[in-house]
């Protein structure tokens, strides 16, 4: 059965510990929403209304994930975990604008604002811990 919203973070985070006490060289990534390739912000959005378009993004590049893993690889970094987004977090509505003027899909109909309130997620301790350049630091890069 499906997990309600409300009740995921927890059990994420219980699942994360349960996994870091049996596996001590786990590595754990918190990847933002994944992002390259064919898969491109704000192309769901394409001749809809966006209601997400005034939050700030918590995106990374599928790039910089497999650099990420090469980089955890390579140094033998064990046991530890890492948000992984990248370091600039523009609203959600101007990095559909770019994608659009980028990739020429047609814009949503419209932005409604919900209220909806999300955090920003901050990559810092990745940043520093593996002395790590993300090739993409915002998503209106990607």
């Amino acid at each position: 059965d499906a997990i309600p919203a409300d009740q995921l973070d927890t059990e994420l985070y219980h699942a994360e510990q349960a996994l870091s006490s049996k596996l001590r060289k786990l590595n754990i990534l918190r990847l933002g929403g994944i992002f390259g390739s064919n898969r491109i912000p704000g192309k769901h959005f394409s001749g809809k209304i966006c209601n997400v378009g005034r939050q700030p993004a918590n995106y990374i590049h599928v790039h910089d994930i497999c650099n990420i893993l090469l980089t955890l690889y390579k140094r033998e970094i064990q046991g530890e975990v890492f948000n992984a987004v990248s370091p600039e977090h523009p609203l959600k509505a101007v990095i559909i604008n770019a994608m659009v003027a980028k990739y020429g899909f047609p814009p949503p109909t419209a932005f409604e604002d919900t209220g909806e309130q999300t955090k920003i997620i901050s990559s810092e301790r990745l940043i520093e811990r593996l002395n790590y350049t993300f090739l993409y630091k915002s998503p209106t890069d990607y």
